[in-house]
């Protein structure tokens, strides 16, 4: 139903992971029991986009690469704030949207790789997507 709506309203939606990092919620933690469902819904959410690209803003790697995640089969460094960072209102620098801020932005200081892997969002999973055939195709979409 989003990307039906999302699609006739000429709009774009962005798939990630749910993560109790923000709220401490787990109640809607994915489980291990729902992997293959994971995998089924990505292979959609693909094939999906190969029909209908601009609808499904994130990358074909970031999708691919989500059952890695839940599967916990992904442990390289997280490189989110590397190529991408988050700004507040008041000039506060953060690598991520779930971190507390590091520095004000006139204070800046590039980032690193970390190790962290308690979240797969796009500031982390596309941020390390290589730059392919599909998302240019995205781009232009």
């Amino acid at each position: 139903p989003i990307l039906a709506r999302a699609a006739e309203l000429g709009c774009g939606v962005n798939f990630s992971v749910y993560t109790d990092f923000k709220n401490g919620n787990e109640e809607h933690l994915l489980q291990p029991g729902q992997q293959q469902e994971i995998e089924v819904l990505v292979a959609e959410l693909l094939a999906y986009k190969r029909k209908r690209r601009g609808v499904i803003t994130n990358s074909d790697h970031y999708l691919e690469q989500m059952p890695r995640y839940t599967s916990g089969a992904m442990t390289e460094p997280c490189e989110s704030g590397i190529s991408t960072i988050h700004i507040d209102p008041t000039g506060g620098v953060r690598r991520c949207p779930d971190f507390p801020v590091d520095f004000h932005w006139k204070d800046w200081a590039r980032y690193k790789p970390i190790d962290c892997n308690r979240c797969y969002y796009a500031c982390r999973g596309e941020a390390q997507a290589p730059l392919r055939v599909d998302r240019i195709r995205d781009v232009m979409a």
